[in-house]
């Protein structure tokens, strides 16, 4: 860490904020967070207590604990949210002073717009591949919905099947009325010929 770094301070990090959201840095409310939590840590220093951004960080457990002794209305869940938020201002600041041009706040990604649009370019593709899929899907399997008495069955069948395979389906049908099941068998065993073909009516 260079030695300009290290004379940095929490007082220099709150009034940055400011010049952040003017250079587009952060919108309105990232602004204001940090800053809030900025100042709410100030407060807890003493006069003679360093205020530099790195013991903030070297410090950052026991700034922790004193932020939720002295603040009674601060909950465990506020106090680590207030935490982050410091953490994020001192270091974005940081990286600003050594950097301004290439600087990069931390918490956004490459372009919020761009990765917006991402899902748009490729939802078309996703679609045209789902239609793809459907239209496959059309010309191997036929749909059957038959009105039963307890109720609706659909039968999704691929095409075309063959013979052994249809009297496995009817065989599996059958396993759903018990009385039917050895009417099935018998018609079964009367529907081959010797050389196993269908005897055709």
């Amino acid at each position: 860490m260079t030695e300009e770094t290290q004379e940095l301070t929490l007082d220099q990090a709150i009034e940055w904020t400011e010049k952040a959201k003017q250079l587009g840095h952060y919108d309105d409310n990232t602004a204001r967070l940090l800053k809030t939590a900025g100042e709410a840590v100030a407060k807890i220093f003493g006069p003679e207590e360093p205020r530099t951004t790195a013991s903030i960080k070297e410090r950052r457990e026991q700034i922790h604990a004193r932020l939720l002794k002295k603040s009674d209305s601060l909950s465990a869940t506020s106090a680590q949210a207030y935490m982050s938020r410091l953490l994020r201002l001192v270091g974005d600041y940081e990286a600003w002073v050594a950097d301004p041009t290439g600087f990069n706040p931390s918490g956004r990604g490459r372009t919020s717009d761009e990765d917006k649009e991402k899902p748009k370019r490729r939802a078309p593709a996703r679609e045209a591949k789902n239609a793809a899929e459907e239209q496959l899907d059309a010309g191997k399997y036929r749909e059957h919905t038959i009105s039963l008495g307890s109720g609706k069955a659909t039968l999704k069948v691929p095409t075309p099947i063959t013979l052994d395979e249809l009297q496995l389906l009817m065989l599996v049908l059958g396993s759903h009325c018990p009385e039917a099941r050895d009417a099935q068998i018998d018609w079964l065993k009367r529907s081959r010929t010797p050389g196993g073909d269908m005897v055709r009516q």
